[in-house]
């Protein structure tokens, strides 16, 4: 697009003039207006570094990575900032579905559930059992995927750093790790079973009209992809009895839990559901 480029320029050349800028003064994607669209996507990345910026930046990032307890905080430091350029894969794939599409933030939700109401007795329709229980419920997904014919869709991104710290040994035999190499991560077309509580958790939080809910997974070397999520309410309300259970027993008594609380709770409720099985047929 001629119009787009000679307006980059003109950016590029008034920012040179005002003096450089840092990155948070300046979006970080913008729409590209649909008059003018050649562009095969929904939105531009709109981060542009200079050479001064980038080596200021490798000053500061020496130092930071002085002060580190854990060189896990990297990988987690990596996720928060390229939460966005993630958000904005996911807006350009589905804008190529519905044009229509809008993506929006979000805070905090579930204040609006039945669940959380004071005057519903702790416990949604009775199917979890538990009712009296005090426990509040609530989620924030990274953002909400509103179609144009109104339907709803949680969007969680999750942005797998490239950087893996690796060990050495120094001339006196003592173990540091100060290095990163980078991992190429093949990735399959699924959402990792640790990510199913979150992505529950937060289609309930966004009220029934929710039905689904859209996983970007995405890398440094080797792209992204896009996976979707069915809501299952037998799921859901297996998940609130076991959070329930915990606050009751645990939270609420101030009890330490024993250990793997979770699995032993779910092996009892299977053996009591198999009795009453068993009784049944009996009877």
């Amino acid at each position: 697009d001629d119009d787009y480029q000679q307006r980059q320029q003109q950016q590029q050349q008034q920012q040179k003039k005002k003096g450089h800028q840092h990155q948070g003064e300046r979006p970080l994607w913008r729409k590209i207006p649909p008059s003018t669209r050649r562009y095969p996507f929904a939105a531009r990345y709109e981060v542009q570094i200079t050479k001064e910026q980038l080596i200021n930046r490798r000053i500061e990032t020496k130092k930071y990575m002085s002060t580190l307890s854990s060189p896990m905080k990297i990988r987690m430091n990596w996720g928060n900032s390229q939460e966005a350029t993630a958000i904005l894969t996911a807006l350009n794939y589905f804008h190529t579905i519905d044009p229509g599409v809008i993506i929006k933030e979000v805070g905090m939700c579930g204040a609006g559930l039945d669940y959380n109401s004071t005057l519903s007795g702790g416990s949604r329709d009775g199917e979890c059992g538990f009712r009296g229980s005090d426990l509040i419920l609530g989620a924030s997904p990274d953002a909400v995927i509103e179609y144009s014919n109104g339907t709803l869709e949680v969007l969680e991104v999750k942005n797998h750093c490239p950087f893996v710290p690796t060990r050495r040994r120094t001339k006196d035999n003592v173990t540091i790790g100060d290095r990163y190499r980078i991992r190429e991560m093949p990735m399959s077309p699924s959402v990792p079973s640790a990510y199913i509580p979150q992505l529950m958790m937060e289609m309930m939080c966004l009220g029934d009209n929710c039905r689904s809910a859209v996983m970007c997974r995405q890398t440094a070397t080797n792209g992204a992809i896009i996976v979707r999520l069915r809501r299952d309410k037998e799921w859901i309300n297996e998940m609130i009895y076991c959070l329930e259970k915990f606050s009751n027993d645990h939270v609420n008594k101030d009890v330490m839990p024993p250990p793997n609380f979770f699995c032993l709770m779910k092996i009892v409720k299977y053996q009591r559901g198999i009795r009453l099985l068993f009784d049944g047929q009996r009877s």
